[in-house]
């Protein structure tokens, strides 16, 4: 017998006295051969070197390895119709643009349109507020729980991001010729960490401070997100991954 294998042979050790599997194969009778079989699965110690061997009474898959997350454990899931709409909504995207724009490289963001076009539905009203939740897919969610439907998101996210740092940021520029309900720019604030911002749109520098503000929350990922502004303009969202 070679080397190792003695040792090895000696950690089973049969329970009681059993027929050998060659008289259990001679043995015309189903009953006598599973009785058989079942007593030769019990005839063995466990081993406890293996920590997922078939000896050890676990599991053959090993757990695949959970890095921690940089951010709690968020409290409750996304609702499921949300990410069903979140899905709907990014593929089809991603198939429109890439129809208008074939044989190129396309890279695309949905959870920012998401974002962006849900702060859009949160100060709009009436037509216009239905028509924006029937893009989004939102429409069958109660209009009460759109915000934390997407602070929800939002959390999971950052937490399926785990180890990996992930930046979320929303604002909203609106021209100095026009004021925010106190409510909305509230509402965007304590669910979507939204910054609200006036600006002179007419004045040159505005435009430096919006790519200012996207450079810090990118880390200067991204410089440069617009290049002009007109006094057409009244509202600009903005949303950074």
């Amino acid at each position: 017998m070679p080397i190792g294998w003695e040792k090895l042979m000696s950690r089973f050790r049969p329970s009681r006295n059993l027929p050998s599997p060659d008289v259990a194969r001679e043995d015309a009778s189903g009953e006598e051969v599973e009785h058989v079989v079942a007593g030769w699965k019990d005839a063995f110690v466990r081993s406890t070197d293996d920590e997922y061997g078939p000896f050890a009474g676990r599991s053959f898959e090993k757990p695949w390895p959970q890095p921690p997350a940089t951010v709690p454990r968020p409290k409750r899931a996304v609702h499921r119709d949300l990410l069903a709409a979140s899905t709907k909504l990014g593929l089809t995207l991603h198939q429109r643009l890439a129809q208008a724009t074939p044989g190129t490289n396309l890279v695309v963001s949905p959870i920012s349109v998401n974002l962006a076009m849900a702060m859009a539905a949160m100060g709009a009203q009436g037509k216009t507020r239905s028509e924006i939740a029937r893009a989004l897919g939102i429409d069958g969610i109660p209009e009460n729980e759109w915000l934390a439907c997407y602070a929800e998101l939002m959390e999971n996210l950052r937490y399926a991001a785990g180890e990996q740092e992930l930046q979320i940021a929303n604002s909203i520029w609106v021209t100095d010729s026009y004021r925010l309900q106190s409510q909305y720019e509230q509402a965007l604030k304590e669910y979507l960490a939204a910054e609200a911002t006036s600006l002179r749109f007419s004045d040159a520098r505005s435009v430096a401070r919006i790519n200012q503000w996207v450079d810090d929350k990118t880390k200067g990922r991204i410089r440069n997100i617009v290049d002009s502004l007109s006094d057409e303009q009244r509202l600009m969202l903005i949303n950074c991954v």
